[in-house]
């Protein structure tokens, strides 16, 4: 997949609704509501977030806790938006026809909830908003219900912002699960060396020592997820040889337990590029990607490991020959979204978050049946001796 020219089309929210005052009565709709007796005073006193669509899901009411979850002063701007331009949610303003038009709204809770309502159903959604320009994550709870005013039917929704708890329950998840899995080898190493003669103890050292630092890691690596999302996490950059973190990446994942039955190979067409960034967080990110590809793959299969200059910048990648279906590709970088079960899935959204945030990249992907999946992280050479 070429980085170079992937920078969308953005398209702006005054467009939208230039585009839509002509040909919508989205403002009579807002004014009629306004004179319904009590709507207002009513829906202001809700804790929780409340809009009123109409049947374009086009917003037409907006209760003050909404407005203050915006940020917003003025109710009336966001009047004749969509949810997600609203939000500002990064496929939003893809196309022309706004929030609901791009491929990844297909699988967007708040609008599968909305058309639900649209054909007279109550429906509860859960969706994860990438804000635009920020990679920040949010995750609501959506409840669209069919409502009717003078004969005409309007969507009522009621939105929860649950970020924060579901970000507590996935990191509390995965640090419990990656950390007891390492923990659980440790001690079963210590029982081993209640028997051990002599000889056996000095082969368990370099395995126990292993261990430990895999431990710390994670321990580590959970600490900075949540400083980069807090934006308190301090970057070191220094000079680094890029063909060097690859030999460490195969050495470490070579022996992991995930790569039972599996190889890690660096391909040999590797360069050997200097230039300046965080190694930590950049073996991090990459680290990530073969954990996700030794996961992903059949026993008996290959990672292989490149890096290569691309005009000005070095691009790592991560290939496998597993194939990532067409819907889990439209959700592959959403915080807590994953397919191995509940409580994991911040690897590819960490992956993003170091890279674009914090290290100054990009991270994509591109995956098919005939050619597997690619992870590709590319970041902009500061200096090449």
């Amino acid at each position: 997949m070429d980085l170079q020219n992937s920078e969308p089309n953005i398209i702006s929210a005054d467009y939208l609704l230039k585009s839509r005052s002509a040909i919508s009565p989205f403002m009579q709709q807002v004014h009629h509501l306004r004179e319904v007796d009590l709507l207002e005073q009513i829906m202001d006193a809700l804790p929780e977030s409340v809009v009123i669509t109409n049947q374009d899901r086009l917003i037409v009411f907006a209760n003050q806790a909404f407005i203050d979850f915006l940020g917003e002063k003025d109710r009336s701007a966001v009047y004749g938006l969509r949810f997600g331009e609203i939000v500002q949610c990064e496929n939003s303003l893809l196309k022309e026809d706004g929030c609901g038009a791009a491929e990844s709204c297909l699988v967007c809770g708040a609008r599968k909830a909305q058309l639900s309502a649209t054909d007279l159903t109550v429906d509860i959604q859960e969706c994860r908003i990438t804000v635009s320009g920020k990679l920040s994550a949010m995750e609501l709870k959506v409840m669209a219900s069919p409502f009717e005013v003078d004969g005409e039917t309007y969507i009522i929704m009621g939105i929860t912002d649950v970020s924060d708890q579901k970000r507590r329950h996935m990191l509390e998840r995965i640090f419990f699960h990656d950390l007891l899995n390492t923990a659980g080898g440790l001690r079963g190493f210590a029982e081993l060396m209640k028997e051990a003669n002599l000889e056996e103890l000095d082969s368990y050292k370099d395995i126990i020592y292993e261990i430990s630092e895999r431990l710390i890691e994670e321990i580590n690596s959970q600490r900075d997820l949540l400083a980069a999302e807090n934006g308190e996490l301090v970057t070191n950059f220094f000079p680094i040889d890029s063909l060097k973190v690859l030999l460490e990446l195969q050495e470490l994942y070579q022996n992991h337990d995930r790569a039972k039955d599996r190889l890690v190979l660096v391909d040999k067409t590797a360069e050997s590029i200097t230039f300046d960034t965080d190694k930590v967080l950049l073996k991090r990110v990459l680290g990530n990607m073969v954990k996700n590809a030794l996961e992903a793959m059949e026993p008996g299969k290959t990672v292989t490991l490149n890096c290569a200059i691309n005009g000005d910048s070095v691009v790592y990648t991560v290939q496998n020959p597993g194939f990532i279906p067409e819907q889990v590709q439209l959700e592959i970088f959403k915080r807590s979204f994953s397919t191995k079960g509940s409580g994991r899935g911040l690897g590819t959204y960490s992956m993003k978050l170091l890279s674009e945030q914090y290290l100054g990249g990009e991270v994509d992907f591109s995956s098919s049946e005939e050619n597997g999946t690619t992870f590709i992280a590319k970041y902009k050479i500061v200096d090449i001796t």
